[in-house]
């Protein structure tokens, strides 16, 4: 008998603490609301959902969405952060390559006029056509693109 009495009362027990309690009651009494567990003389019952206790709070909502709009938007910043990059590092590469190919080319071009200065007189017209030949490779090659890449 007093085994279940006891389990009895711990039955009871139990229902009791897991049962929440939606009952909030507001109550105006001289101009100041309050609220209240108990019911009070002109009190009106508020109704609590449960959907709006497991919901997160629509501010909550709005702060992921803003964080998700955030990292979507640094994300297209880096890739064209990353696109820019790779065209400056082109850019950087194709000069390179016309500076070193213009060095050369003008050193021939020195070279070239040189061996029209010490070319003997049988062979100085041949000279001078090599080195009328390099220098309009050179000025077709260098100065025109020279040219184009500063513009761009």
């Amino acid at each position: 008998m007093r085994t279940y009495f006891l389990c009895g009362s711990l039955v009871a027990s139990l229902l009791c603490i897991s049962m929440p309690a939606y009952a909030i009651y507001r109550c105006e009494a001289s101009g100041k609301i309050s609220y209240s567990d108990m019911p009070c003389p002109g009190a009106r019952q508020l109704e609590i959902r449960d959907s709006q206790i497991d919901s997160p709070a629509s501010g909550e909502k709005q702060h992921i969405e803003n964080k998700k709009a955030l990292e979507k938007v640094e994300n297209a910043r880096h890739r064209e952060t990353k696109t820019q990059y790779k065209a400056q590092q082109r850019a950087a590469k194709q000069r390179a390559a016309l500076d070193k190919k213009c060095a050369t080319l003008s050193r021939r071009q020195q070279y070239a006029s040189d061996d029209v200065r010490t070319a003997p007189q049988k062979s100085v017209e041949k000279a001078r056509r090599k080195a009328s030949r390099i220098t309009e490779q050179y000025e077709a090659e260098c100065k025109a693109r020279r040219s184009e890449l500063l513009a761009s």
